[in-house]
């Protein structure tokens, strides 16, 4: 039986869970596909080696994750680095953070700003010390610095 998303079929309503992860190459995720509406959907995500997971788009931090299915819905597991210098000797703050961000380093760096998608939305190098970067365009959400001037990458959500 061939079923459509979010159609009727002999009765039954089918929706679409979609999982996605913020960087294929990070970590895997299981668990999307079509689901009668009402029944749960097991969500797994599984961070590759040198990486861990950090929680959902959504803020929910379980995995596996139980889903009980009402719509056609689209879940992004987040990874991150376990690599990388001491978290506490490059910070970030106010976070969260709605119109400007500052960045501490103990060296001039470059700083990337990556969404959830992987999508790289902001680049800028920044000398030792705080530089303030103006984040007020950038559509509220979740949001990962990398610094590249380190002997390692570190990763800050």
């Amino acid at each position: 039986m061939t079923t459509l998303t979010g159609v009727t079929t002999l009765g039954d309503v089918y929706y679409t869970v979609t999982v996605l992860a913020n960087n294929a190459d990070w970590g895997t995720v299981e668990g999307g596909g079509q689901y009668l509406e009402g029944s749960v959907a097991t969500l797994t995500a599984s961070p590759a080696v040198g990486y861990r997971f950090e929680g959902w788009d959504d803020g929910n931090s379980e995995n596996p994750r139980m889903v009980t299915v009402q719509s056609d819905t689209t879940l992004t597991a987040l990874f991150a680095s376990t690599q990388g210098i001491d978290e506490a000797s490059t910070g970030l703050y106010p976070n969260p953070a709605s119109d400007n961000l500052v960045v501490v380093s103990p060296i001039a760096t470059e700083v990337k700003m990556i969404d959830v998608t992987g999508r790289e939305v902001l680049r800028q190098q920044v000398p030792e010390g705080e530089t303030t970067l103006d984040v007020s365009q950038l559509a509220p959400g979740v949001y990962y610095v990398k610094t590249n001037g380190t002997p390692q990458k570190v990763v800050i959500k």
